[in-house]
């Protein structure tokens, strides 16, 4: 018992390690620690089934592990002030996850896509029976699926492998609230392109569940958004050598460890009536915690932060990287960054550059209303980014680079 509630408090730890990275690693000389009379061989057995049974009790030792890890870690509680971004009933500071260092696949925004017309960058199963096209309901462009089918990102080459052992995927998601609605299924192999031997299990996705196999959590359904349509949510996946996470939104909602384990690729396989809608596909390699991706490049680059036109605020999920960086800089107040922001929403050159301008200033506020110190940070806008400098499968990026100085 002693042994699971190591990796139990280990296992939320935001400072000691990624999420996945040396998890092992902290487990295996933990355990160590705590049978030292046993032989090494043991040792990782005992570390391995830990890992195994703490994923099940997670659910239940949630609160206790949260006041643990801010008693260990000194978790530094930000301010939240919503004059510079978008209230939400998700308060993005706890999401565990942190997108791969290296791009494999980015897809965001759909502002250079054309309405009513499929999406470039996706592969469209051929024997799909329904249509998959780009909407805009008012709220910015997205990939609207309706009736039964699969895509798949469009890679160079999709029949070959393009995930490796330590990977990222991470889109967004709006199911219209109807008793006829389905899940999502979410293959980590290619259905449109690869045969995924051994990958037949798929992920699936609700707004109230995520499953794996015969692993399954509960999320508690969000309320109609203002247009009485549902929300948006985020799913985050996180996989290492076996040991997979999948997160909807801020929690943790599947831990799942399977050494045989080998995705090739990722599909969407769904049944969509009313059409369900994606968006902000990213998939990563070798995902570090921003910290050790600030230590080790001395930058970080975040995907998430944006600026709501609509609102003239950040959104909601700009908070999650946001509040990560202000802890960082508010534990170390001798350590100081440049913020280079990148904007480019729209095509016209000048609204660009003002709306460019007010995410800028909204990001800098924001962060010294957390409780970082002014000269800490110097905030610039730098105009647009170009795909090439990220990724060539998009044409534009909300790109924000930390340096540190």
């Amino acid at each position: 018992m002693k042994i699971i509630t190591i990796v139990l408090l280990l296992l939320f730890s935001l400072n000691s390690f990624s999420q996945f990275g040396s998890l092992k690693k902290f487990v295996t000389n933990k355990t160590k620690k705590t049978v030292t009379k046993k032989s090494e061989e043991h040792v990782e057995k005992q570390a391995d089934k830990a890992i195994n049974t703490a994923a099940i009790h997670l659910d239940t030792a949630f609160a206790e592990l949260e006041a643990w890890e801010d008693e260990q870690f000194g978790f530094v509680k930000i301010k939240v002030d919503e004059n510079f971004i978008n209230p939400s009933e998700i308060m993005w500071q706890k999401l565990r996850f942190v997108t791969g260092e290296d791009m494999v696949y980015y897809d965001r925004p759909f502002n250079y896509e054309k309405k009513h017309k499929n999406p470039k960058h996706w592969n469209i199963d051929p024997d799909n029976k329904g249509t998959v096209e780009i909407s805009d309901y008012g709220v910015g462009r997205m990939i609207s699926c309706a009736g039964p089918g699969i895509i798949s990102p469009k890679m160079k080459n999709n029949s070959e492998d393009y995930l490796s052992d330590n990977f990222t995927i991470e889109f967004d998601f709006l199911i219209q609230l109807n008793p006829f609605s389905k899940p999502i299924k979410l293959f980590l192999y290619d259905k449109v392109s690869q045969k995924g031997e051994g990958l037949s299990q798929p992920i699936t996705i609700s707004t109230t569940s995520v499953q794996y196999r015969d692993s399954i959590a509960k999320y508690p359904a969000l309320m109609d958004n203002e247009n009485m349509t549902g929300n948006w949510y985020r799913l985050s996946l996180s996989f290492n050598n076996g040991l997979m996470k999948v997160f909807l939104n801020e929690k943790e909602m599947v831990t799942y460890k399977d050494a045989g384990l080998n995705p090739t690729g990722m599909s969407l396989d769904y049944n969509a009536v009313p059409p369900i809608n994606i968006k902000n596909l990213v998939i990563a390699q070798n995902p570090k915690t921003i910290y050790a991706q600030l230590q080790d490049q001395g930058k970080f680059t975040s995907l998430n932060i944006d600026y709501d036109i609509e609102t003239e605020r950040l959104t909601g999920i700009s908070l999650s990287d946001l509040s990560k960086i202000a802890v960082i800089l508010i534990k170390n107040p001798e350590m100081k960054m440049d913020i280079d922001v990148y904007f480019s929403k729209i095509s016209d050159h000048e609204g660009t550059k003002e709306l460019g301008q007010n995410k800028t200033k909204y990001i800098n506020d924001i962060l010294v209303s957390m409780g970082i110190e002014q000269e800490q940070i110097n905030t610039v806008y730098k105009g647009k980014i170009m795909a090439s400098e990220i990724n060539p499968k998009s044409k534009l990026s909300e790109a924000v680079i930390f340096s540190m100085k």
